[in-house]
This record gives C-alpha cells, structure tokens and sequence, in this order.
C-alpha cells in the first residue's frame, strides 16, 4: 500500500513540475537555489497536519528520487518506469537487511 502512495506521489509532483497545467498546484512545487540537484522547498507551515498533506509528502518523495529520475527533459513514461525500479529496490534492500 505504501508503495502506491509513494509512486502517486512521485506521478503528482512530476506532472505538476513539467506539465503546469494547475498553476495553484504547480506554484506550490518550486526548486531550490540550485536546478542542479533538483531539490524542492517545503512550504512554509505551522502544522504537523500539513505534513500529511498530498502536497507535502509528493514534495517528500521527489526529493528522495535519484538525480536521474528527476531530470528535466525526461518523459513521464521513462520517470514512471525509473520509479518502478527505485521501489523495488527499496524493497530488495528492506528485504535483505532484514
């Protein structure tokens, strides 16, 4: 189950970031100072609720992609298939250090 979240997340974030088509949604995903590492700021908050919030945990798990997976002139169907394999290998590992 948690594995479908992170991947919705990490399909939400892509599609804000690139396609803007929601800019109340879109505006929420900006970079750091540098576009190198592809890093996101978290919002500004005063909330533990927030954090559970779709907007922040998509902003959570962007930031955990590898530098590949966030590329900027990737498509959304090579993003997908490269998060596919970071999850499984985050459960390969999980698996085997157990």
């Amino acid at each position: 189950m948690n594995e479908r979240i992170t991947y919705f997340n990490a399909v939400i974030a892509f599609k804000a970031i690139y396609s803007r088509r929601i800019p109340e949604i879109s505006d929420i995903f900006r970079f750091g100072n540098s576009l190198r590492t592809q890093i996101l700021i978290y919002p500004e908050h005063e909330s533990k609720i927030f954090e559970n919030s779709a907007y922040y945990q998509a902003i959570r798990t962007w930031n955990s992609l590898s530098k590949i997976a966030k590329e900027p002139n990737i498509s959304l169907d090579k993003f997908k298939s490269l998060v596919d394999t970071w999850l499984v290998d985050e459960r390969d590992s999980d698996f085997i250090s157990c």
